[in-house]
């Protein structure tokens, strides 16, 4: 079904500048190599006008996929494309399909290492003063509710019984820029290819910079020892929460000398930090091992006509919980605590992918490959918005999320005006529009005016 409109009003007026930055970019020709081997009958529609397209998509059209189609009958994307009709989501997922399993599996490492490799040559991203580079390893379920192919029971401690997919990302704590991801099969254990994630993170940053340490930031599911191992003789750092066992909690118990720190807890109670001299043989060395406890908020009973005891209660001991950081780190006690309670970020940017696209939403029946690279493209998308922030001079911009830097920059209304060998956009900016700085965002984000845009391929 191919749908084919004349109306020029649009609805992404600000989509132009962000294209704009990924012919910069080179991500129009990144794609047209790539997808030259899988083209067949491109009667239509070309490669790179599809991917770039489901690539925008994924950050503009909305949260679910069905709402790719009201994103290509917009007058201002198909100008853009260079498309001359919309194509709908059958044609993209049949060319999706049309490529191999094994294929799809080495273009989906080939697209990550292009963008992280991106990431790692634009030097404006990393500050100076920052002593380590901290990335943030995480799992997510992408719940489903159907038998596509990867979906199983997960088993996780807070997540039991949930059927789904089972994610892993990695990103960067600075920026939020997503490095290294892969959907796996709902069955598979949280730290499942953290190694690969270790390797190819590590070559990426070492090729520019080999000086600043990286630091792997992870929770407790992440602590097994041939992981912490890993890191290690890789050469790079990490930080971790330590699951709790037996000799953790009797350790911790025995310790009499704590210090007070400046942290609270989240009942508002005081932490207080000690070391703890714990050993374990599956460690290939004796990793810092710090044990922080705060006291457990307990509920008053109401007793208005009780007098209080004179002498303390057996029951009424102080509740303590404890829980524990283990790090190869050259920090102090307190400033690994500060360090790791960074790691809310990792999670934030999780949300924004699964919440604002819409790829992350669609699982393919037949194929956890294709899922997998639908994932890939809408992480694509949300890495370009990234980049595309930070070569703004405004600050302020950068640490917008997703749907607001989508609503306020990108869903702007706006005419495509048509000439005899080009094609511009208008936009008719108010008063109000101009005080948040429309015009000025614009201006400075690249440092010069927009020149008009040359379609990546017409459509035949």
């Amino acid at each position: 079904m191919r749908i084919k409109t004349d109306s020029l009003l649009t609805e992404f007026a600000g989509l132009f500048p962000i294209v704009d930055y990924t012919y910069s970019l080179g991500l129009t020709q990144f794609i047209k190599k790539q997808f030259l081997p899988f083209e067949r009958s491109m009667d239509r529609f070309s490669n790179e006008q599809l991917f770039l397209g489901l690539i925008l998509g994924s950050i503009c059209a909305g949260p679910f996929f069905s709402d790719l189609a009201r994103f290509f009958l917009d007058p201002g994307v198909l100008q853009v494309l260079g498309l001359k009709h919309a194509p709908d989501r059958s044609t993209i997922l049949k060319r999706l399909d049309r490529i191999s399993e094994m294929s799809k599996e080495s273009l989906s490492k080939t697209i990550q290492w292009w963008y992280l490799y991106r990431f790692v040559n634009q030097k404006n991203l990393f500050k100076s003063h920052h002593k380590y580079r901290i990335v943030d390893i995480d799992s997510t379920i992408n719940p489903a509710y159907g038998h596509q192919d990867g979906v199983e029971a997960n088993y996780m401690t807070h997540k039991s019984g949930t059927n789904g997919l089972h994610s892993i990302h990695a990103f960067d704590d600075q920026t939020g820029f997503h490095l290294w991801g892969k959907t796996r099969p709902g069955n598979a254990d949280s730290p499942q290819g953290t190694e690969e994630i270790v390797d190819e993170i590590c070559e990426a940053f070492w090729s520019q910079d080999r000086k600043t340490p990286i630091v792997f930031r992870m929770d407790s599911a992440f602590a097994e020892s041939k992981y912490l191992n890993h890191i290690h003789e890789k050469g790079a750092k990490f930080l971790t929460k330590l699951q709790s066992n037996k000799v953790l909690v009797r350790l911790a118990r025995q310790t009499l000398h704590w210090k007070k720190t400046r942290m609270k807890a989240a009942n508002g109670a005081v932490i207080y930090v000690a070391y703890l001299s714990y050993v374990n043989p599956k460690w290939s060395k004796n990793y810092r091992v710090c044990v922080y406890r705060y006291e457990e908020a307990q509920e008053e009973k109401k007793a208005p006509f009780r007098q209080k005891p004179l002498f303390e209660e057996a029951g009424s001991r102080k509740k303590y919980q404890y829980f524990y950081l283990a790090a190869n780190l050259d920090l102090s006690s307190e400033k690994m605590l500060e360090m790791y309670n960074r790691r809310g970020n990792c999670e934030n940017a999780i949300a924004q992918i699964k919440s604002q696209c819409h790829c992350c939403r669609k699982i393919n029946r037949k194929s956890l490959q294709t899922t997998n690279l639908l994932s890939i493209f809408a992480v694509f998308g949300y890495n370009l918005s990234i980049l595309f922030r930070y070569g703004s001079r405004r600050c302020c911009q950068q640490n917008l999320e997703l749907a607001t830097f989508v609503n306020r920059y990108i869903r702007i209304p706006g005419k495509v005006v048509k000439h005899s060998r080009q094609c511009s956009i208008a936009i008719n900016i108010s008063k109000s529009e101009k005080k948040r700085g429309y015009q000025y965002y614009w201006e400075s984000l690249i440092g010069r005016t927009f020149r008009t845009l040359q379609p990546p391929g017409q459509a035949a």
